[in-house]
């Protein structure tokens, strides 16, 4: 089947090609899920000391004293038995590390330079975390230097962890060799900060300790840095979606496209308005007329009841419709009144002086239009 072009200007054609193309619309949906996200941090120590939050070792040294069953947190092993079944989840089958493994763990600040260390002197077992959320640099040969360094010394890595804000930072293997490939990616787990999702360290471990958190000075610290977590990921999240949009957008024809459709998609309220007016134009009894108003809504004009001139106005814009009953000239009936006679009261809200219901654009489209027609059917069956 071909796409009918006929009639459409250039930058129409290319507007309409851009809202199919697949990779935009993948964009577009990922903006969509982002500015569903309502992150409040509220009153958040983490953000009052926010030169502290954004130093490159103070979420190593968070993360170090929840997963250490030695520190004061009170729940022992609870919040490192977690993270190990997020390591688990996101391995999907790559890899599987076993919690008693780590039934004796120590976890370890900069021990050899890395950034955190859990390891088990019993099991001969360790995992390597290795912290970028603040998108520090890689060292030359970093994470093989740090696991051969732990072979030498005996111990089976069950996993290296990469924590990141971003997809946009990976480790940097350039100088890394095909032996060093060959140890490295087999254990490699990739963790983001916050995607929204089970697997990242908000939701998938950070949200999982607190509802498994009893102490309240410990269910304080944890919500308080799963909210900073949020925080900072959701701009994490914004910048990504944006850099994605900005590779797209450095293509000349793809360019003008978007800047089609923006005109298009700025002119579409006046053309909603217009339609109804055209719909309605030889179909708006009991009103007097319909007509648009300095191209902001559609008017239907004065249906006289009891000595009351009544009027809608039914304003758009980019999401809703603002479908507005009110008085033109008060009389014997008001709004409340007459909108109780039909039976319709009690889906409107007072808005100023204006009875309104809102119907979204564009899902309610088509139960705007009926609507209409129904409330004129209404109307019409009036007594004067």
């Amino acid at each position: 089947m071909t796409d009918n072009f006929s009639g459409k200007s250039s930058e129409e054609i290319m507007a309409i090609k851009l809202v199919n193309n697949p990779i935009l619309r993948g964009i577009a949906n990922q903006q969509a899920q982002y500015q569903q996200v309502h992150v409040d941090a509220g009153f958040n120590l983490f953000l009052l000391i926010s030169d502290t939050y954004r130093r490159e070792n103070f979420h190593s040294d968070i993360l170090k004293a929840l997963l250490d069953p030695a520190e004061k947190h009170g729940h022992d092993n609870c919040y490192l038995n977690h993270f190990i079944n997020l390591l688990n989840k996101t391995a999907h089958g790559r890899l599987i590390v076993q919690p008693t493994d780590y039934s004796k763990a120590k976890v370890y600040r900069e021990r050899g330079r890395i950034d955190i260390l859990i390891s088990d002197d019993k099991s001969k077992h360790a995992i390597i975390i290795e912290n970028k959320i603040n998108q520090a640099q890689d060292m030359p040969r970093q994470l093989p230097r740090y696991a051969n360094e732990l072979m030498q010394k005996g111990y089976q890595i069950d996993a290296i962890v990469y924590l990141l804000l971003n997809y946009h930072h990976k480790p940097n293997m350039y100088d890394w060799t095909e032996d060093d490939k060959q140890l490295i990616e087999p254990k490699l787990i990739i963790i983001l900060a916050n995607d929204n999702s089970s697997e990242d360290l908000a939701d998938g471990w950070l949200q999982v300790c607190l509802n498994d958190t009893s102490d309240p000075d410990s269910k304080s610290i944890i919500k308080q840095y799963l909210a900073l977590i949020k925080k900072i990921g959701k701009k994490a999240m914004a910048n990504n979606i944006m850099e994605q949009f900005y590779t797209y957008m450095k293509d000349r024809e793809q360019f003008h496209a978007a800047q089609s459709l923006n005109t298009m998609l700025n002119d579409l309220p006046l053309y909603r308005i217009n339609r109804i007016v055209e719909t309605f134009y030889e179909r708006h009894l009991p009103f007097e007329s319909i007509w648009r108003w300095q191209q902001k809504c559609a008017v239907f004009e004065n249906f006289h009841y009891q000595n009351t001139a009544f009027a809608i106005d039914i304003y758009p814009d980019n999401e809703n419709y603002y479908f507005q009953v009110f008085e033109r000239r008060p009389g014997e009936c008001t709004i409340t009144e007459l909108l109780t006679i039909i039976g319709e009261l009690e889906y409107y809200e007072l808005v100023g002086t204006r009875l309104q219901q809102v119907f979204k654009f564009p899902e309610d489209e088509d139960v705007l239009y009926n609507y209409i027609e129904n409330f004129l059917l209404k109307l019409r069956k009036l007594k004067p």
